[in-house]
């Protein structure tokens, strides 16, 4: 019998080192053709600035299936609603059985800063330097937490892309209590220009970083918006970049192609860089747009499943049928 996982069950089952290694795993066997990740259906709902998406994956190795259902709206924050919410689905592959539903929210951000931390890794090796994250929400938070188990920054700066710095100051603090990671509040401008590793995680529609901002030897990680008519980077500094790469080259591609920018057609997929067919650029400016991929969402549901098999966790068994249970929650 199917079930739930809450976000606060995933926190504690959740374990970020084994995501990241479990995500480069996936973007192997996604090079090798052993797993099945198809492009994500998006519905746009113009009148409320929404958007409804699925995102459908099928990992051989792990016996597993998913599908995750997420929604955005971009005016739910005004009103104290998370812009985002998600489920995910996973199901046994060998008898269709729903192994489990689970909270989507912190897979997205988790998953998220996983991605990138596999990008870092192979594009940004070695210690020390700043990071910079621009973005106070949970991917903000994620990346901030996450991004440290594979490089050790000497600093780590955050800032709101609103110019929201006792906001900013606040999720320092809590981080740097939780983590006792070098973490400070900046105004973005400022933490843009310093790091060496620089991420924004924004909702933005005007660019919050352009070319006279960064260093010339930055890496850039774009986790926000990053489309034809939102984009939380200036599309030039893309551009102007040494190296491009993304987590789904081919969907960029598609996003882009009736611009008049050409940055798309020369971008690397990831899974390349981690196989080794690529070789990566690890100076100069170099940018990583991510756009997420089912299988990030599958990687984490799966190690869930597994930190509760192991710990004895028992998560709320989903009774009867699912309306039932939605009802009387």
């Amino acid at each position: 019998m199917a079930k739930w996982y809450a976000e606060d069950d995933i926190a504690a089952l959740l374990h970020p080192a084994k995501l990241i290694a479990r995500i480069e795993e996936g973007f192997a066997d996604l090079s090798a053709g052993s797993l099945i990740d198809p492009p994500p259906r998006r519905i746009d709902v113009d009148e409320h600035a929404a958007n409804v998406t699925t995102f459908p994956a099928y990992w051989p190795r792990l016996g597993l299936a998913s599908v995750k259902v997420l929604s955005g709206v971009l005016t739910n924050p005004a009103h104290g609603r998370p812009m985002i919410d998600a489920i995910v689905v996973v199901m046994d592959a060998a008898t269709g059985t729903v192994r489990a539903i689970m909270g989507g929210r912190g897979i997205t951000a988790r998953r998220t800063a996983a991605a990138s931390a596999v990008a870092v890794k192979y594009l940004a090796p070695g210690d020390g330097g700043t990071l910079a994250i621009v973005g106070t929400g949970a991917q903000g938070i994620a990346h901030a937490e996450t991004l440290p188990l594979v490089r050790s920054f000497t600093e780590i700066l955050i800032a709101s892309a609103t110019g929201e710095r006792t906001r900013a100051a606040n999720v320092a603090q809590s981080i740097r209590s939780r983590t006792r990671l070098p973490v400070s509040a900046a105004d973005a401008r400022e933490a843009i220009g310093r790091g060496d590793v620089v991420v924004t995680a924004t909702t933005a529609s005007e660019p919050v970083a352009a070319s006279d901002d960064v260093k010339s030897d930055t890496l850039l990680l774009s986790v926000g918006s990053f489309r034809p008519d939102e984009t939380e980077i200036d599309p030039a500094l893309v551009e102007a970049a040494g190296m491009i790469v993304a987590d789904d080259a081919e969907r960029l591609r598609a996003a882009w192609r009736t611009t008049r920018l050409h940055f798309a057609a020369r971008a690397t997929d990831l899974a390349a860089i981690v196989t080794g067919s690529v070789s990566p650029q690890m100076s100069g400016l170099r940018v990583f747009l991510s756009d997420g991929r089912a299988f990030e969402d599958l990687a984490a549901a799966a190690i869930v499943l597994e930190s509760a098999a192991e710990t004895g966790f028992e998560a709320l068994q989903l009774p009867g049928t699912l309306p039932r249970f939605f009802a009387a929650h």
